[in-house]
C-alpha cells in the first residue's frame, strides 16, 4: 500500500488538498502598494541587525516574515 509520497517520486502531481482537485488554478493577486509598509529603523536596530549579520546567525522573525 502506497502514500502520497510514492505519487510524487513517480511524478504525478496530486493537488495539495482534495477539495482544490477539481477547481482550476488561479494565480495570486498581487497586494496593492498601501499594505507594503517599510518600518522605521533606529541606531539600536541597525546596531542589533549589524551584530546578527556579522555572527551569520538567523533569526526567527526574519525566517518567518513575521511582520514585527
Amino acid at each position: 500500500m502506497g502514500n502520497g509520497l510514492d505519487r510524487r517520486r513517480s511524478g504525478e502531481e496530486t493537488p495539495r488538498h482534495p477539495e482544490k482537485a477539481h477547481r482550476p488554478d488561479q494565480p495570486l493577486a498581487r497586494k496593492p502598494d498601501w499594505i507594503r509598509v517599510k518600518a522605521p529603523g533606529s541606531a539600536e536596530y541597525a546596531k542589533t541587525r549589524t551584530i546578527v549579520r556579522e555572527g551569520r546567525l538567523n533569526t526567527v522573525c526574519e525566517e518567518a516574515g513575521c511582520p514585527n
